[in-house]
């Protein structure tokens, strides 16, 4: 998979868009996408009604596109990590 990271250049205090620099690495979305695939591959084999039940159905949500925006999250992460050095966290209790 390739990823694309944003040339930024900075010039008279400004910052400019270089366009992208591909280069072939996995993306964070990529780990997501085999985080998520494990997590419902390993439900679904434990022997437990339930938690197969629970395993078949990340996978349906997953198969029809429920975690994209998350992958699309971690991927919008890893480009502002590479480029800027920085990590946005969610804060689980508002903005303060």
């Amino acid at each position: 998979m390739n990823c694309c990271r944003y040339k930024f250049v900075k010039q008279n205090g400004k910052l400019y868009d270089k366009g992208t620099d591909c280069k072939s690495a996995p993306a964070g979305g990529s780990y997501g996408k085999m985080g998520i695939g494990l997590l419902s591959a390993g439900l679904t084999y434990t022997p437990e009604p339930i938690t197969t039940t629970i395993g078949i159905g990340i996978g349906l949500v997953d198969v029809f596109g429920g975690f994209n925006g998350f992958y699309n999250w971690l991927d919008d992460q890893q480009m502002l990590y590479e480029n800027f050095g920085v990590l946005m966290l969610p804060r689980p209790f508002g903005p303060f």
